[in-house]
């Protein structure tokens, strides 16, 4: 825009090309005057030249409208649009592109909204970076009182998604846990979120976060966090199927959720809209994938006992007809489960069927029925083999099939100092192998630690020298060669990660394997999810598919062989 033009030309040869964790740097200028409009000081602010004032620049391109918009400093910013003349839709130079309302939206500065729009006529839809408005940054810090002034105010782009196909929604399932639990009181007749209404805002130009919030809305540990005041207000406005949009990365709000361990909004999610986690990312990671990757077991075990795919059929096999007269009472619906597990039991056990009556075809379908109820029941009480699990999430069974791969000479040849039978090699190996395989342009070496730690919390990356390497890149190449490559830039100064493995056959190998394993639990003792690897079967199929459907080969373009 023009605007956004002259305020690039403002900084002339001042803003730097220089990048810092992606972010576009601008060199400060007058550092005073940035410091006393986050403070509020108008009585410096109205001794300085109107000059400097608006040629003042943080480090971000943020003006001083900016950074008083943000504080909440209503007084300055008056001062500073209607007497200095500051441009109240002003981006920063740099940075996120954001406006002065990007800024007081997100920090719950209602008065302040009011006096940009109302009186200085702001763009209530003003667009950052990536299409990012202000009415999606107050639904991500659930801002609740800016959330529904904007909302009358902003255009039908309000419901709009982001560059990133993240709609308001997802916005929502993104917010911060401290502010996500604030417990409030939520109308259920009006729909009114709690602290909204049409009165002027009287509250301190400093006023925090909790007020911003609705001071009066705060409720007792009983009543309903503010994030699920949040979601029913939008689903009142938005309709139930904005709550199923999907964005650029395959992810719904429920994944957000998850993500984020939002316990209380995936339950409301699955209990209140019927939703399930049926549905994987472009990367095939459901919901459950993404709450155990932030070390919410919790979350995850919730999305695979209630809202995976197979729930009802699991209901079903037990003779369990509903789930919903158990929300909320866990130890009741585990102590119903059990029980039904045990009436099915007596009924289906191999073991009850009489001696002098059993035949060989009874004994085998009593089995299969038995151990499709005993399977039932361990989904629905563990989330054990449930069916919203990625299984290339599982380093068990990947290595498992990485034991089984021909070796092409290109992996290590010696099992590294200090790791005995080499199971940490292999360990590291595994874990690395999914890590790459969700990266299709490979990974950065400098982003394999944070990585790693966040997959694998609270388990961190080896140190390379317990494996004998002075380096990470050294120790890629020397205990995971197979599955991973390291590409050096031209300057030999930047080192990428890119795996090794074809993701598509990774994922029939282990699809096969599950098969076979399926037929092999019908017919013998073996347990679910064994991999018959022992059996010729499954590797001659997977062999057979492999070098047939135009891919590059198995794996990485090698055969699965038997284990010698």
């Amino acid at each position: 825009s023009a605007e956004s033009s002259a305020a690039a030309a403002a900084a002339g040869s001042t803003t730097t090309k220089t990048e810092k964790r992606g972010k576009r740097l601008c060199r400060p200028r007058h550092p005073e005057v940035i410091a006393a409009a986050r403070a509020g000081d108008l009585a410096l602010l109205r001794a300085t030249s109107p000059r400097i004032l608006s040629d003042a620049l943080d480090k971000f391109g943020s003006t001083a409208l900016h950074w008083a918009a943000g504080e909440g400093h209503a007084g300055v910013v008056r001062f500073l649009v209607r007497d200095v003349g500051l441009n109240p839709d002003v981006r920063q130079a740099a940075s996120n592109r954001r406006a002065p309302l990007h800024f007081a939206a997100r920090n719950g500065r209602l008065e302040v909204c009011r006096i940009l729009v109302d009186e200085c006529g702001a763009d209530a839809d003003a667009e950052a970076e990536a299409g990012v408005t202000p009415v999606q940054l107050a639904a991500w810090q659930l801002q609740v009182e800016v959330l529904e002034y904007l909302w009358d105010r902003a255009s039908s782009k309000k419901l709009l998604p982001n560059a990133f196909g993240c709609a308001i929604t997802h916005w929502v399932a993104l917010a911060p846990v401290n502010r996500a639990e604030l417990r409030v009181v939520w109308n259920s007749s009006t729909k009114e979120l709690p602290g909204s209404s049409d009165d002027d805002d009287d509250d301190d130009d400093n006023a925090s976060d909790a007020a911003a919030a609705g001071e009066g809305g705060v409720g007792s540990p009983s009543s309903p966090p503010l994030i699920i005041a949040v979601a029913e207000w939008l689903v009142e406005r938005c309709g139930r199927d904005a709550w199923r949009a999907t964005n650029a990365q395959g992810h719904r709000p429920l994944h957000k959720a998850a993500f984020s361990g939002h316990l209380a909004l995936c339950e409301w999610l699955v209990r209140r809209l019927d939703l399930k986690d049926d549905r994987a990312d472009y990367h095939g990671n459901f919901a459950a994938d993404l709450a155990l990757e932030t070390g919410r077991v919790d979350v995850a075990r919730f999305l695979r006992t209630r809202a995976a795919p197979s729930v009802e059929a699991d209901l079903a096999a037990l003779g369990v007809s509903s789930v919903s007269e158990y929300d909320g009472d866990d130890a009741a619906w585990r102590a119903e489960l059990k029980a039904a597990f045990r009436r099915a039991a007596l009924r289906l056990h191999p073991d009850k069927l009489r001696a002098d009556r059993r035949r060989s075809l009874a004994e085998e379908q009593s089995r299969r029925d038995f151990g499709d109820v005993r399977a039932a029941y361990e989904r629905l009480t563990g989330g054990d083999a449930a069916a919203n699990a990625n299984p290339l999430r599982d380093p068990q069974r990947l290595a498992a099939l990485l034991a089984h791969v021909d070796d092409d000479g290109e992996a290590a040849k010696t099992t590294p100092a200090g790791d005995g039978d080499g199971e940490a090699a292999r360990r590291f190996e595994a874990r690395l192998a999914v890590i790459l395989l969700e990266q299709p342009r490979g990974l950065p070496l400098s982003q394999l630690r944070k990585r790693y730690a966040r997959t694998w919390a609270p388990e961190r990356i080896p140190d390379p020298r317990a494996f004998g390497c002075r380096s990470l890149a050294k120790l890629v190449q020397r205990c995971a060669a197979r599955v991973a490559r390291v590409e050096y830039d031209d300057a030999k100064t930047q080192a990428t990660i890119h795996s090794r493995l074809d993701k598509a056959h990774v994922y029939k190998a282990l699809f096969l394997c599950d098969d076979a394993a399926a037929a092999a639990s019908a017919s013998s003792s073996s347990e679910v999810g064994r991999l018959p690897f022992d059996d010729d079967v499954p590797m001659r199929r997977y062999n057979e598919i492999a070098h047939d459907d135009g891919y590059s080969g198995a794996l990485r373009g090698t055969a699965v062989s038997r284990a010698p």
